[in-house]
């Protein structure tokens, strides 16, 4: 059973909604594990990027089940920083004591 985050940059972005395929991006991302996440390193190429991610075609586009166009490693670059960037910021959030 997936357990889910206490984030949901899918929803809470705050940014232009997009079409389905952005949705359908920002979802993915938010479904990365936090282990994973602090791997990345902004200063990887785009094929560095790719290989961490692991799920990109050959045709250097990320597969996303049914989306309606491609995602590159630029665009997949783009949102994910904005993810971790949203991720931080809410994992800083500071929870009251009951």
């Amino acid at each position: 059973m997936m357990r889910m985050p206490a984030w949901n940059y899918a929803q809470e972005h705050g940014g232009d909604p997009g079409d389905e395929t952005a949705a359908d991006l920002r979802t993915y991302l938010d479904r990365i594990p936090d282990p994973k996440i602090r791997q990345y390193r902004r200063e990887w190429t785009d094929d560095e990027v790719m290989v961490w991610c692991g799920d990109f075609a050959d045709d250097g586009y990320l597969i996303l089940p049914a989306s309606a166009r491609s995602v590159d490693a630029a665009e997949f670059r783009r949102e994910l920083e904005a993810s971790i960037a949203y991720r931080e910021a809410k994992l800083r959030v500071v929870t009251p004591a009951w």
